[in-house]
């Protein structure tokens, strides 16, 4: 990289520091706008190619997992892609916790980094009882989570903004059975996941996606989490696993060729590094 080169990102990336701390909101709404234009950019076309082969001109359900047959967005430019929340298979590695936390309900979720709604909208519409509460700096995203939830006719949903180690707290202290937190916050969860600073994830259930940052790099935010929790809970590593094209051709009817169908599977995973799942050992 040239000099001048070096120069120029390290103006833009101080511009864009300033603009971020002077006008926070209207930094965030810009950030979030382009990110859906990149989205739609990229995933648009091949989505709107699949959409009537998978549906016709039905409305889109989730098609297999533990939300099948809710409703979901019919919309372009959401988080990332949508078509493996259509078919069910987005982050499949984590079904089985779901199945088994549908027979035993916490009485309270708490989803941080909830993008549309995927999980929080979709665990309120499977546990009616259970009260959740989603949190996600995107104003987009919030959007999109009263519509799914709307779509859904869901009313224990709570939709917020910023979520801190007091509210965190003030959300799982008192569930009368044990809250659960999912969280997944491109590489913030090290600062918001820490039991020093919110003592009340001790007794929660947690689900953290793990991301690899330039201050976390590698399997540092795994070892950093574990280290954190390993006195209080009982500690499972799940890593991405690849997609089952023959389980996921029969779901889909086999409308799509194997080549197209790994396509639409791609969840586009980035910096992630896998999940863990964390429960706390006097309720394990």
């Amino acid at each position: 990289m040239s000099a001048s080169s070096t120069w120029r990102k390290k103006i833009t990336q101080t511009c864009r520091g300033a603009a971020k701390a002077a006008f926070p909101k209207v930094y965030q709404f810009l950030s979030s706008y382009r990110f859906r234009q990149h989205c739609k950019k990229r995933y648009g076309k091949f989505q709107n190619q699949v959409r009537p082969l998978l549906y016709g001109g039905a409305p889109p359900t989730v098609l297999s997992g533990p939300f099948q047959g809710l409703p979901y967005l019919d919309e372009v430019g959401l988080w990332g892609p949508i078509l493996p929340k259509w078919i069910g298979s987005y982050e499949d590695e984590l079904h089985p916790f779901l199945e088994r936390l549908f027979q035993s309900p916490p009485s309270v979720i708490v989803d941080v980094g909830a993008a549309e709604g995927y999980y929080a909208v979709l665990l309120a519409a499977r546990l009616p009882d259970t009260v959740v509460h989603a949190f996600d700096i995107d104003p987009f995203a919030r959007r999109a989570q009263a519509r799914l939830a709307r779509l859904n006719q869901i009313s224990n949903l709570r939709i917020n903004l910023l979520c801190t180690f007091e509210e965190l707290g003030k959300l799982l202290g008192p569930a009368k059975s044990k809250g659960l937190l999912f969280c997944d916050i491109e590489g913030g969860e090290t600062f918001l996941i820490d039991p020093m600073k919110c003592p009340a994830l001790r007794d929660s259930v947690i689900v953290v996606e793990l991301h690899e940052t330039k201050d976390s790099p590698g399997e540092s935010t795994r070892n950093l989490l574990q280290s954190r929790f390993q006195d209080s809970h009982d500690i499972e590593y799940v890593s991405h696993a690849p997609k089952s094209i023959p389980h996921y051709l029969e779901i889909t009817r086999n409308v799509l060729s194997p080549a197209d169908l790994s396509t639409a599977l791609n969840e586009v995973r980035g910096a992630s590094r896998g999940y863990l799942i964390m429960h706390p050992r006097q309720s394990a």
